[in-house]
């Protein structure tokens, strides 16, 4: 393999997936972010699929689900704003519904079930621009009242979105400040003056030149060329219709596109299969 991936930035959507596999890069993200010591990562799956067990409904792929110390956490990267018509930057609201599918994840059926057993959830979006406009490095929601002597919801939810162009601090960390510079920018002599940082950096350097590393980057990148995109019916029906022509069987596809119905693929691929009949006749 060539050198791909040396000289790209960790502001990289797809490499900062990647990245996120490694235990410790990924604990020592977190601890800069959130400015705690993480006793323990229990669980790190990146490019999670949540289906959406409303037929028909869009699903979400998360570039990271964590789960640390009682706490969920999804972070994601986000390196250009998108806009949907005239709405606006989606992200707040998709943090909004990233939000609520991770807690379907939480939600046992039963009649023993206890809604004070679903567990915190963070997330977190690192954003190469600034979603607010304010000039600020970072900025924390949290459910609040609105009367006269407002006091926190207590849901357990918290919404972190974080900007590498910011240049007005509050309370940020120096160790946050120069994380977010690194990742605009991932050179070792960005990350020189916090020593996590820097750690992170080796832990970056490392990874970049994992050759395994470069062949996943490859994969996703082509995955993404083929338009797969979660609830998009157009991407899913191509994608659907490739694997047919890979020979794949209907319980082969499912288990791969695990956020569509099971319905909506067998009805696609009873519609592809009387096609290609008639093209064969």
């Amino acid at each position: 393999m060539g050198n791909l991936l040396k000289d790209k930035d960790l502001s990289d959507d797809r490499l900062f997936s990647l990245c996120l596999n490694n235990k410790e890069f990924s604990k020592m993200l977190l601890e800069i972010i959130l400015g705690v010591d993480i006793e323990e990562l229990e669980i790190i799956q990146t490019q999670k699929a949540i289906r959406n067990l409303a037929e028909g409904c869009k699903g979400v792929c998360l570039d990271a689900y964590i789960k640390a110390d009682g706490k969920i956490y999804n972070v994601e990267m986000q390196r250009e704003r998108k806009s949907w018509g005239n709405s606006g930057d989606s992200i707040v609201k998709r943090a909004r519904f990233y939000q609520s599918m991770i807690d379907t994840l939480n939600l046992q059926s039963g009649s023993e079930f206890n809604y004070n057993d679903l567990m915190d959830t963070i997330v977190i979006f690192i954003a190469d621009y600034d979603v607010f406009g304010k000039g600020l490095y970072s900025y924390h929601f949290k459910e609040m009242s609105v009367e006269r002597e407002p006091f926190e919801f207590g849901s357990g939810t918290e919404k972190i979105f974080l900007n590498t162009k910011g240049f007005i601090r509050s309370d940020e960390s120096d160790d946050l400040i120069r994380l977010l510079w690194y990742i605009g920018d991932s050179k070792d002599d960005v990350a020189k003056g916090s020593k996590k940082v820097e750690t992170l950096s080796r832990y970056f350097n490392l990874l970049k030149e994992d050759e395994s590393m470069e062949m996943n980057y490859l994969r996703l990148a082509q995955e993404r060329k083929e338009g797969i995109e979660i609830g998009e019916e157009k991407a899913i029906r191509k994608l659907i219709r490739s694997k047919m022509d890979k020979g794949k069987s209907v319980s082969e596809i499912v288990k791969e596109i695990d956020t569509v119905d099971e319905s909506f693929i067998i009805a696609e691929m009873n519609k592809y299969n009387e096609e290609r009949n008639k093209v064969r006749m």
